[in-house]
C-alpha cells in the first residue's frame, strides 16, 4: 500500500518534500498530497508535521498503536526495503570507482545515516561471495569483484526488473541505441552464418547492455581488434579499451553460438552420453535413450556446456524454479546426469546449467506420454445419462485424442460398454463390471480434463483398474506424517523431518539424499509452500509427510509456511507428477494455505486440504 510507502519513507529520513516523496513513491505531487492529508486525519499514534521550507516529517507519539498500524503492512514494507538494497547494490556494481553515502542517499532519496545501515547489510549479504565491500576514508565505497561475477549478480537484478538498474541502463543507453546494438550483434552473427537460440540470443543482448553499462576504472590502452569492436563499430557508442570486457564478451558469444572448441574425440562423448541414459533408463524405466533427437541435442549442449564450465562462463536460467517446480524428477535426473559429467570432466556444473539439461529432458517425456495417447483407438465415457453433459465430455477428449473413437454411455448401459470394447473408459462412478481396459474416474464438471494430466496419468493405469487422480493424491497422506513445528532453524527442521520419514517409509540414506537435493536448489516455491525431496526415490511406500509451520523458520531466504516432503517407491515419477501439479494448485491460493497453517491437528489439515483441492470442489476456491 502507498500508505506505508509514504510513511517508511518518512521515518527514515527527517524531512521530506512533496517532490521527493513522489519520486520515490512513483506518483504524482497531487496524489502525494492527497494521500498526507488522509494520513493526517488518522489516529494511529503518528501526526506528520510541515515546514514550509523543508518538507513533511513523522513524529510518532504512540510506538505500540503506530507498530500496530503498520503490523498490516509488513509485507509491502519488507519489499520496499529490499527493493532499496537491490538498488544500492546495482549502483554500486555498476560502478568500479568510489561512490560517496552522499552520492547514494540522493540517488535514492533516503538519509545518509539509512544508506550506512543499508551498507552493512549488504556487507552481510555479500560475505562469503566472491564479492567485497571496501570502504577508503575520502573517496567512499565501492564493490571489489572479478567482471564475470559483478555482471552475473546485475544480470540477475535486471532478469528481476530492479528499477534504478533500468533507469540508469535507458539514461546511459538510450531505446535507439539499444536497437542499434541489437542489430549490429544479429548482423554479425548473421555475417558468421552462426546458429544461436531466441534466449541465448537475449542473454548476449542483455550481457552486452550491462558490459557497456559498468563504468570502470581509467586505464590507458589501444582499443582491441574485437567481435565486440565490431559490433560497436556499427553504432553511435564508444568502444571500451578494457581488454578483459572483449575477452568476455568474446567467450559468452562463441559459448552461445557453440563454436567454442569442443571435445576432439566428439563420437566418443556422444556414446558414453547415450549410455549413460541407457543405464538410467534400466533403473527409472524412461525412455531417454530411445529418443535419437533427444541423444543429438543433449550431446550438443554438453559440448558446449563444458568449454562454458572450463571458462568459467555461466548463464543464468529464468526457468530454472519452474522446471524444479513442475517437473521434480526430471529436474532430479538431470542433477544425477550433471553429477555423471562433473565426476567424468572434472567440472562444477552451476544450478542454472542443470535447469537447461532439465528442460532438454522435458522432451523425450512428453513424446513418450503422447506416444500413449496416440495408441489409444476407442474410448468409452459413462456419465450419468447419455446427454449434454455427456458431450461436453466427449468434445474435451477429443481435442485431446484426436484420432480417438468416443462413444458416451449412460451409467445404466454396461452391457453395451463391455460390448464396445473399450481401450480407455472416463467414468463418474467405478465400475463393477469386468472390462479389458484401463479406467480414470472423474467427476462431471471435468476440471481434471486436461491434456497433461490425463497423458501424464496413462501409465499409472497399468497397475489400477479405477484410477483417480484425487484419491492417488490423498491417499499419500498419514497422521503418523503429520507434525506442527515451532519456530526453528529450517534446515534442522528438515532434517529432523526427514529423520522421521526415513524411519517409517524411506530408505537408508533418505535425509542425506534430501539435503543433497536442497543444496542444489531450495524447493520452498510459491506463498510458502515447500515440496523437498531426495535425488533418488527407493521408499518402502509412496508418502508425503506433512509440517506445518504456523511461526515459519529461521535461517532460509524465502517464508516457509508448509513442508511437504515427498517419499516414494522406485520408478514413481508420475506419482511426483500428480504431486507438483497438485501442489501447484495450491500455492495459487494464498487464504487457503493460511487456513491450512492454522489447522491444530491432522484432521482438521486433511479436511482442509481436501476442500481446497478435492475435484468437486476446486471450483469453489
Amino acid at each position: 500500500m502507498r500508505e506505508v510507502q509514504i510513511l517508511t519513507a518518512l521515518r527514515a529520513n527527517d524531512y521530506l518534500k512533496i517532490d521527493q516523496l513522489a519520486k520515490k513513491i512513483g506518483v504524482s505531487s497531487r496524489t502525494i498530497r492527497n494521500d498526507l492529508q488522509g494520513l493526517s486525519e488518522l489516529q494511529q499514534g503518528f501526526v506528520i508535521e510541515r515546514s514550509a521550507k523543508l518538507g513533511y516529517r513523522l513524529i510518532v507519539s504512540d510506538e505500540e498503536k503506530f507498530s500496530s498500524y503498520l503490523g498490516g503492512f509488513t509485507e509491502t514494507v519488507i519489499e520496499m526495503q529490499k527493493d532499496r538494497l537491490e538498488s544500492l547494490l546495482s549502483l554500486l556494481l555498476i560502478d568500479e570507482n568510489y561512490q560517496t553515502v552522499k552520492q547514494l542517499s540522493e540517488e535514492l532519496s533516503v538519509s545518509g545515516s539509512q544508506i550506512k545501515k543499508d551498507l552493512s547489510k549488504l556487507e552481510l549479504y555479500l560475505k562469503g561471495s566472491s564479492l567485497s565491500l571496501e570502504r577508503k576514508a575520502h573517496y567512499g565505497i565501492r564493490i571489489i569483484s572479478e567482471l564475470k561475477n559483478r555482471l552475473l549478480l546485475l544480470l540477475d537484478r535486471y532478469q528481476r526488473g530492479n528499477a534504478k538498474l533500468l533507469e540508469k541502463l535507458e539514461a546511459a543507453i538510450p531505446l535507439e541505441q539499444q536497437q542499434q546494438l541489437k542489430d549490429s550483434l544479429y548482423h554479425l552473427i548473421g555475417k558468421h552464418n552462426w546458429e544461436i537460440d531466441y534466449v541465448e540470443f537475449r542473454r548476449l543482448e542483455e550481457e552486452l547492455y550491462l558490459l557497456l553499462l559498468i563504468n570502470r576504472r581509467t586505464v590507458q590502452d589501444d582499443i582491441p581488434k574485437s567481435f565486440l569492436t565490431e559490433v560497436l563499430l556499427e553504432t553511435s557508442l564508444s568502444v571500451p579499451v578494457q581488454k578483459e570486457v572483449h575477452e568476455y564478451f568474446e567467450a559468452s558469444l562463441l559459448a552461445k553460438t557453440k563454436k567454442l572448441e569442443i571435445l576432439s574425440n566428439k563420437q566418443l562423448l556422444k556414446e558414453e552420453i547415450s549410455s549413460f541414459f541407457q543405464q538410467m533408463d534400466q533403473q527409472q524405466n524412461t525412455h531417454f535413450s530411445t529418443d535419437q533427437e533427444f541423444i543429438d541435442l543433449v550431446y550438443l549442449h554438453v559440448a558446449a556446456l563444458i568449454e562454458r564450465s572450463r571458462k568459467e562462463v555461466n548463464f543464468s536460467n529464468p526457468y530454472l524454479e519452474v522446471i524444479s517446480k513442475d517437473y521434480p524428477m526430471i529436474f532430479n535426473f538431470a542433477v544425477l546426469f550433471s553429477k555423471w559429467l562433473e565426476e567424468k570432466f572434472e567440472l562444477k556444473i552451476a544450478s542454472d546449467e542443470i535447469g537447461y539439461l532439465a528442460t532438454h529432458m522435458t522432451v523425450p517425456y512428453h513424446k513418450w506420454q503422447q506416444k500413449l495417447i496416440e495408441n489409444i483407438y476407442r474410448i468409452a465415457v459413462v456419465c450419468s445419462s447419455g446427454g449434454g453433459m455427456a458431450y461436453l465430455v466427449e468434445m474435451k477428449l477429443k481435442r485431446i485424442f484426436p484420432r480417438a473413437k468416443i462413444q458416451t454411455f449412460s451409467m445404466f448401459e454396461m452391457e453395451n460398454v463391455q460390448a464396445y470394447y473399450p481401450d480407455l473408459i472416463f467414468s463418474i462412478i467405478e465400475l463393477t463390471i469386468e472390462v479389458d481396459c484401463p479406467i480414470i474416474l472423474m467427476s462431471e464438471i471435468q476440471s481434471e480434463l486436461d491434456y497433461l494430466e490425463v497423458s501424464e496419468n496413462l501409465s499409472l493405469l497399468k497397475n489400477e483398474e479405477n484410477f483417480s487422480v484425487e484419491r492417488a493424491f490423498f491417499e499419500l497422506f498419514s497422521e503418523s506424517l503429520f507434525r506442527i513445528d515451532i519456530y526453528r532453524d529450517y534446515p534442522d527442521i528438515l532434517m529432523d523431518l526427514a529423520d522421521q520419514v526415513e524411519e517409517q517409509v524411506g530408505f537408508a540414506g533418505y535425509k542425506e539424499s534430501l539435503m543433497e537435493r536442497e543444496n542444489y536448489l531450495s524447493t520452498i516455491y510459491q506463498n510458502g509452500i515447500a515440496i523437498p525431496h531426495p535425488l533418488v526415490m527407493s521408499g518402502k511406500e509412496n508418502r508425503v509427510a506433512v509440517c506445518l509451520l504456523p511461526e515459519g523458520a529461521g535461517k532460509t531466504e524465502r517464508t516457509a509456511k508448509i513442508i511437504f516432503m515427498v517419499s516414494l517407491k522406485a520408478e514413481q515419477l508420475d506419482i511426483h507428477q500428480i504431486i507438483s501439479k497438485e501442489l501447484s494448485k495450491l500455492m495459487n491460493h494464498p487464504a487457503a494455505i493460511n487456513a491450512l497453517v492454522e489447522s491444530k491437528d491432522y484432521h482438521e489439515f486433511y479436511y482442509t486440504l481436501k476442500r481446497v483441492l478435492g475435484r468437486r470442489n476446486l471450483s469453489e476456491h
